[in-house]
């Protein structure tokens, strides 16, 4: 089973088939928020063959895909075939025709020299670890987050901010900017899932599926006020979350080194 969106209430809803898909993500993504903060339409999905229009771009990002093959994880069902390296390999190849198109004489360089790299968010706070990783209450914080796993997250980004810092001076004609979702607090109750509870999350039955329990079908189904939830289906952001992070993105509050991104675009209101 797939998903659709409701593209008025940003809402996914499950679909058999994937021959009306317009994107295999949700629709709140910063990837697709970000162009429409800068006044540019939506990225195409490269995956959709018909009626794409690559002018300003295209999107290569693939519902439930991991960085790595999805050989091993904490949730194994439903987890996209196209890993990053994939995708990557996606965007090369598009890279190259686009060339051919052009008739100019491709190189093996894929020719970017600006980059933003996000960190990675707060997992001690996303309702799917609080329920499936083992804790302990006193490991929670204010928030009811996870202290000991958000801790391992924030080395990881100050890893990573250094080695960005290094890369800086080692590709001195590229732009290369960390940016800071880190920052941005999650709440830990999810909005489409089904089990109820403190976390509303049950690993054996994700958002948009039906199945049978205890002799009754039953439904991970959206709540009614998405707009008041942070966490969407456990894992993901809802459309609010993700309009917070990509303002905070575009109005440069979370840039290292500094990139006054409103200096440069007509930053635009984000539907």
């Amino acid at each position: 089973m797939t998903y659709r969106i409701d593209e008025i209430n940003g809402i996914a809803q499950a679909t058999p088939t994937g021959s009306d898909i317009k994107y295999l993500c949700q629709q709140g993504l910063r990837s697709i928020l970000t162009p429409q903060a800068l006044g540019l339409p939506f990225l195409s999905p490269y995956l959709r063959s018909i009626g794409s229009d690559y002018r300003h771009g295209a999107n290569f990002a693939t519902l439930a895909s991991t960085v790595r093959l999805p050989q091993t994880g904490l949730f194994v069902a439903g987890v996209s075939p196209f890993s990053f390296q994939i995708q990557l390999g996606q965007m090369k190849e598009f890279k190259v025709k686009v060339d051919e198109l052009q008739h100019h004489k491709g190189d093996n360089a894929l020719g970017g020299r600006t980059f933003w790299v996000l960190n990675l968010t707060p997992i001690g706070c996303y309702p799917a670890y609080l329920v499936e990783l083992p804790h302990e209450s006193s490991d929670l914080d204010q928030f009811g987050c996870m202290i000991s796993y958000n801790n391992a997250v924030v080395d990881y980004n100050n890893m990573l901010k250094a080695a960005l810092a290094q890369t800086r001076k080692e590709i001195t004609d590229a732009n290369v900017v960390y940016v800071d979702t880190h920052g941005l607090k999650y709440g830990p109750k999810a909005c489409c899932e089904y089990g109820g509870g403190i976390y509303n999350f049950n690993q054996q039955l994700f958002c948009g599926k039906i199945k049978q329990v205890n002799g009754t079908t039953v439904a991970g189904t959206a709540c009614e006020d998405p707009q008041n939830y942070v966490s969407w289906d456990g894992l993901h952001a809802t459309d609010a979350a993700n309009k917070l992070i990509t303002y905070a993105i575009v109005n440069s509050s979370y840039f290292d080194p500094p990139f006054p991104l409103h200096h440069y675009c007509d930053i635009q209101p984000i539907g």
